[in-house]
């Protein structure tokens, strides 16, 4: 079934064409990944097809529905959006902006009831945030930042994720506990995951279904042995790429061929 069909879809700044002419479709249930060199029209993509942007001209359709004739609060409670900078250095506790993510269930006005208090906890003893739940976004690092953000993702309990380019500025270490984190969901609850992705190797390992975008016209999409050719990659990126395969998950991945 697919959950978002994207018909014909022109995206421009003023007289510049950031997208040109996208068709695909996201079926639900995808860990659907977007990928391409830098100015590809990513970000715009994603900003267009959560509802943030309307297109110039073309169709997104969610759920054989137009994106615009959604409401904003439905699609506060379908779509929940991590973005790039992740949460910024406020003055807020942890389990403040987690709390957060409850409002487009709630009432005008009106404070978290004891279900909004419950998916919370739950999900700051998941994240193994609840130790700290007291303490300032301010003084966290940047990977921790990005964990709170995912938190308060989850707190929305959204059918779709978007996530642009998750693991930005992320170590190794943190890179692995977001993104298993977000596949560890998507595996419970059956979300759809939608992901901007710099990194070719991440992309192989945590999504089935790929689109590869260059100066925002698609070049391909589809599954992701389909989409991650060590040809393909090495045009569109202008570098020459290794393909190898990945020793225990036998997906693709990618080394510079160090000439």
């Amino acid at each position: 079934m697919n959950l978002f069909e994207i018909q014909n879809l022109n995206q421009h700044y003023g007289s510049f064409a950031v997208l040109r002419n996208l068709s695909f479709a996201i079926s639900q249930g995808d860990m659907f990944g977007i990928i391409g060199p830098n100015g590809s029209g990513k970000s715009t993509l994603i900003r267009t097809i959560s509802g943030l942007q309307p297109p110039t001209s073309g169709k997104v359709l969610l759920m054989d529905r137009p994106l615009s004739s959604h409401t904003s609060k439905e699609l506060a409670r379908q779509i929940a959006v991590l973005e790039q900078e992740g949460t910024p250095a406020l003055p807020f506790t942890i389990e403040q902006i987690v709390s957060m993510g409850r409002y487009p269930w709630l009432k005008p006005f009106a404070d978290l009831g004891s279900h909004d208090k419950a998916v919370v906890e739950n999900i700051l003893v998941k994240l193994n945030l609840g130790p700290k739940r007291s303490q300032k976004v301010s003084t966290l690092s940047g990977g921790q930042r990005q964990l709170v953000s995912l938190a308060r993702a989850m707190a929305q309990e959204p059918r779709i994720l978007i996530l642009d380019e998750p693991t930005t500025y992320l170590d190794i270490g943190h890179q692995s506990l977001v993104m298993d984190h977000v596949r560890q969901w998507h595996d419970e609850l059956g979300i759809t995951v939608i992901m901007v992705l710099h990194d070719l190797n991440i992309a192989a390992q945590y999504c089935n279904r790929i689109l590869l975008l260059d100066q925002g016209e698609i070049v391909t999409w589809g599954k992701k042995e389909d989409v991650l050719r060590e040809e393909t990659l090495t045009q569109v990126y202008k570098t020459d790429l290794v393909q190898v395969h990945h020793p225990k998950l036998g997906v693709p991945q990618f080394l510079l061929s160090g000439k």
